[in-house]
C-alpha cells in the first residue's frame, strides 16, 4: 500500500467520529450495574523535542509523537476499540461503582542522533516506530474514591512507513522555512525495528492514590504505580503534585497527566468542566517517577527483527529510568490545553557520544464532545 493511501485509510479511521455520536445512545445501555460514567473529553495530543526548553532539538531517542483520543461514550463506538479486552482485564465488581472508558490511536517514532547514515548507527539507539491502538478502563474504589484503578490493553504495527515519511515531510518543510541545511533529512529509517510491519501488544495495569493537601490548601498529591507487559515490560513508581485539586477528581485523572507518549504511549485527558474561568484556575503540575526496565521492543527488536536488524542487547538496556513532567493546565469554558515539560535518564547503556537524557514538549487540547 503506498504511503498517501494508508494515510488517507488512517484519517478516514481517526477521524470519522461522527458516526461514534450516533451510536452513543446503545453503548451507553450496555454499560454494567449502572455504573455512572464521567470524563466524556475528546484529546489531541502533539509532542516533539524542538518543544524542549533546554534547545536540545537533535531528535535523538524520542523525537515525536501524536495522539487522538475519545472519551467515553465515543471510546465504546469506535470500531477499534477493544472492549472485549478491557472486560478481559478488568473489574468486573459491585466495589467499582465509577467507570471511565477512553480509546487513542497513536503515532510514536525514535531515531538516533546521526540522521544522515544509510546504515544503521550501531553506537546509539535503532530507528523504531509504533502506530498503536489503546484501548482503557478506569474504576474507582467505591468504598474510597481517593483510590481508583486502570486496565488497558494496546495493540499496534512497529516498523510501519509513515513515521519515516512524516518526519522526512517536516524536516523539508523546516529547511525551506528558515532556509537552513538543518534539520537533516532521515536517511537510516530503512533499518527500523520491524521494518515493513510487525504486528505487537502490551497490557497494562495501574493503581492511584490521593493523599490530599501537599504545601497548600488547594493542591493534591497523588501517587500511582503501573505494571506493563508486552513489547514495553517495565514496572514504575511515582508522584505527581497538583496545585490545583479542581482537576483532579479521581487519582487516575493525575496518572494521565504524569505520563506523556514518549514515556508509554499514554493518553492525556482531564475533563473540562462547563463553567467560566479565570487564570487564576490553572492547574500548574509536578512529577517524578521511577521505571525499572524489564524489556523494550523498540530498543531490542522482537520476533522477525531479533538477529537481523540493529537491535541492542538486553546488558546495553539501561535498567532503572528517571523522569520528570512540569507543566500547567489552563482552562477555558468547554475546553483545556496543557502544556508540558518532559525528561528522561538515557535509555541505553552503548559507549559513544549518544548516551544522554532527553527531552521533549508536549501540548494537548480536551473538549467536552
Amino acid at each position: 500500500m503506498k504511503i498517501q493511501q494508508f494515510v488517507s485509510l488512517l484519517l478516514l479511521i481517526v477521524f470519522s467520529s461522527s458516526s461514534y455520536a450516533e451510536k452513543c445512545s446503545a453503548v451507553k445501555n450496555k454499560i454494567k450495574h449502572g455504573h455512572s460514567v464521567f470524563w466524556d473529553a475528546d484529546t489531541f495530543r502533539f509532542e516533539n523535542d524542538m518543544f524542549d526548553i533546554l534547545g536540545n532539538n537533535d531528535d535523538q531517542n524520542y523525537t515525536y509523537g501524536a495522539s487522538w483520543g475519545w472519551g467515553n461514550c465515543k471510546a465504546q463506538a469506535h470500531p477499534l476499540y477493544a472492549e472485549w479486552a478491557t472486560d478481559f482485564l478488568s473489574f468486573d465488581s459491585v466495589m467499582f461503582h465509577k467507570r471511565a472508558h477512553h480509546f487513542e490511536i497513536a503515532l510514536t517514532n525514535f531515531t538516533p542522533d546521526e540522521l544522515r547514515s544509510e546504515t544503521p548507527v550501531l553506537n546509539d539507539r535503532p530507528y523504531a516506530s509504533l502506530l498503536s491502538a489503546t484501548s482503557t478502563l478506569y474504576a474507582v474504589n467505591q468504598s474510597d474514591e481517593s483510590i481508583s484503578y486502570g486496565a488497558s490493553f494496546t495493540y499496534g504495527l512497529l516498523g510501519l512507513p509513515l513515521g519515516g515519511a512524516l518526519q522526512a515531510t517536516w524536516h523539508d518543510v523546516l529547511r525551506n522555512t528558515f532556509d537552513n541545511k538543518e534539520p537533516y533529512d532521515p536517511k537510516g529509517w530503512d533499518n527500523q525495528i520491524g521494518n515493513g510491519g510487525e504486528l505487537t501488544a502490551k497490557i497494562e495495569y495501574s493503581v492511584h492514590k490521593k493523599f490530599g493537601n501537599f504545601g497548600t490548601s488547594n493542591s493534591e498529591l497523588v501517587g500511582y504505580s503501573s505494571l506493563n507487559l508486552g513489547y514495553y515490560t517495565m514496572a514504575s513508581f511515582g508522584f505527581l503534585w497538583n496545585s490545583n485539586q479542581e482537576y483532579i477528581n479521581y487519582a487516575y485523572d493525575a496518572f494521565v497527566l504524569a505520563n506523556p507518549m514518549g514515556s508509554n504511549n499514554k493518553m492525556m485527558g482531564v475533563q473540562p468542566l462547563k463553567k467560566s474561568f479565570s487564570w487564576a484556575d490553572t492547574n500548574i503540575f509536578f512529577g517524578l517517577q521511577a521505571t525499572a526496565v524489564g524489556y523494550n521492543a523498540l530498543l531490542q527488536c522482537q520476533g522477525k527483527g531479533v538477529g537481523s536488524q540493529h537491535c541492542l542487547a538486553s546488558d546495553d538496556v539501561s535498567p532503572v529510568l528517571g523522569e520528570f513532567t512540569i507543566g500547567a493546565l489552563i482552562p477555558f469554558d468547554d475546553y483545556n490545553i496543557i502544556i508540558s515539560w518532559h525528561g528522561r535518564t538515557s535509555e541505553h547503556k552503548m559507549e559513544g557520544p549518544y548516551e544522554r537524557t532527553h527531552s521533549w514538549g508536549g501540548i494537548t487540547f480536551n473538549w467536552n464532545n
